[in-house]
């Protein structure tokens, strides 16, 4: 079985997370191969919409941030392979479009 990558980039002062860092032949990694994702402890507002194309990933942390708003990400998680997403420690209010797949209403 092939061994995927993880992408630890927690606490290093990003202001940003750009999604072309994980794409070949900068950082010589395939973002099919990549599973695992750190981005905690930065100073991030947002996440690039090509995250939610990894097709492997199966886990993201992006605590303790600045994030404010996750556009689409129902869709992913409907979508994706992920099983862990961390986004706590953030300025999420709520996801609007969750209710539907959780069951719930919205705040």
């Amino acid at each position: 079985a092939e061994t995927g990558y993880c992408v630890l980039w927690q606490s290093m002062g990003l202001q940003a997370f750009l999604s072309s860092w994980l794409m070949e032949p900068k950082t010589g990694l395939s973002p099919t191969k990549i599973t695992h994702i750190n981005l905690a402890h930065n100073h991030l507002s947002f996440l690039p919409l090509d995250i939610y194309q990894l097709p492997n990933l199966i886990f993201l942390c992006a605590s303790h941030n600045k994030l404010s708003d996750m556009p689409h990400v129902e869709l992913w998680l409907a979508s994706s392979k992920l099983h862990i997403l961390d986004l706590s420690h953030n300025c999420i209010h709520c996801f609007l479009h969750l209710d539907s797949m959780t069951g719930g209403t919205p705040s």
